[in-house]
């Protein structure tokens, strides 16, 4: 098996470990997935912490995809919506970067955007139907519309009361 040094980490790792690149001498990059994942994780969180538009408009980018997991009315109402700008994701954080339901201070690389009113109930894909979530948050609300997971959270949180201390 061929190997090949990271010019990064210094580690000496399997050539399946190094993305192709064809102008480079031996035809793959000088280093590692590992580390060239590391790189741009810096390189995003540097930009998201300078309130680089570059950074929004990525968040944007994503959010108006109707593909990975959004298919039928969710899919559909995404193509047929304006399409979000990363301007407008970087005003609704920075008006209030708190997770809407639990009050989280959230960095803009921790914040999820959830729809208030879900997509696949026929929901806006638009700025004002959109909430800064923590990542706890959105994965307990589910399929929740905004109304229903307050519901839910309060009945949710009055059985930890019960719990002795």
């Amino acid at each position: 098996m061929k190997s090949k040094t990271c010019s990064k980490c210094g580690e000496e790792k399997p050539i399946s470990q190094f993305e192709a690149r064809k102008d480079s001498r031996d035809g793959y990059r000088q280093y590692c997935r590992d580390c060239k994942k590391s790189q741009t994780r810096k390189a995003w969180q540097k930009w998201a912490d300078k309130g680089n538009l570059k950074y929004w408009n990525r968040r944007a980018r994503s959010l108006n995809s109707k593909g990975s997991r959004r298919n039928g009315i969710a899919g559909e109402i995404i193509s047929n919506s304006k399409p979000l700008t990363g301007l407008e994701l970087m005003e609704l954080y920075e008006k209030s970067p708190l997770c809407l339901y639990c009050e989280l201070e959230l960095t803009p690389t921790k914040v999820v955007f959830d729809h208030k009113q879900l997509l696949s109930r026929k929901g806006e894909h638009s700025i004002g139907n959109l909430s800064v979530t923590c990542i706890d948050c959105n994965q307990l609300k589910k399929a929740r519309t905004d109304g229903e997971f307050r519901k839910f959270l309060s009945s949710y949180l009055a059985r930890f009361t019960l719990i002795p201390r």
